[in-house]
């Protein structure tokens, strides 16, 4: 917790909020972490909740709090919703990624758990663009080399470059497009994934709090969505749910 304290104020006290502003937040935070280690989590939650909500806060570090706060209440769905809300912002966090991990080992949530979703998620967009444009202009550069300097054998480290380009494009590309899917967490049981919009249609799955599943679409005050890791599409209520975006 006081690790992760820290970074919460070196960030928002760099965010440009103004002094005043600053001040209050720090004033918040002080308060929220004597509630934490004084283990009322209720306090700390609300102080958390409020800097979110009243502040316009986005920051990882405060959904992290948050949702170690909600465990702590045993409220999963909404400590795994501020864990993948902190996974958003940044998805190599090692200590967001464990919490994630085995919160979802309880429920039985093999979504994301594998080696492969880890290697997935271990570079943010930002530094996977960067490898694009940099492997873009390596490739680019050496084939115009070779070009006009024939005598050279560059062809090895041309098809190098090359892969290389090709596969951090198509990763940064796949990210971009899972960034931009809309997630929610169910964080109120019982919730059952029905055959249509309503309570009069069929239920063919019931989810544990904390599955996250993807918003494919709303009608009034039901959510269609896909459920990954069950391979299953279904309407569910919208009050059942909270949105990871």
């Amino acid at each position: 917790m006081n690790k992760k304290y820290l970074i919460i104020l070196l960030c928002l006290l760099s965010s440009g909020a103004g002094f005043a502003g600053n001040d209050a937040v720090k004033s918040q935070l002080d308060l929220a972490n004597k509630a934490y280690e004084q283990n009322n989590y209720g306090q700390a939650i609300n102080i958390y909740e409020s800097l979110l909500n009243q502040n316009g806060i986005h920051n990882e570090t405060v959904y992290y709090n948050l949702g170690n706060c909600y465990y702590r209440t045993n409220k999963i769905g909404k400590a795994v919703l501020n864990y993948e809300k902190a996974a958003k912002i940044n998805p190599s966090d090692d200590d967001v990624q464990y919490n994630l991990a085995y919160l979802k080992s309880i429920i039985k949530d093999s979504e994301n758990t594998d080696l492969i979703s880890k290697v997935y998620n271990i570079l943010t967009i930002n530094i996977l663009i960067v490898f694009t444009l940099i492997f873009n202009i390596i490739f680019f550069s050496l084939f115009g080399i070779s070009i006009y300097f024939k005598e050279l054998n560059l062809r090895s480290y041309i098809i190098t470059a090359g892969i290389v380009f090709v596969l951090t494009a198509w990763w940064a590309y796949n990210r971009v497009q899972d960034h931009n899917k809309l997630y929610a967490i169910v964080v109120s049981t019982p919730c059952d994934v029905r055959s249509g919009p309503g309570t009069e249609q069929t239920a063919g799955l019931s989810l544990q709090e904390g599955k996250k599943v993807e918003i494919l679409g709303q009608q009034e005050n039901w959510y269609a969505v896909g459920v990954k890791s069950e391979h299953y599409k279904g309407w569910l209520e919208a009050d059942k749910v909270e949105l990871v975006n």
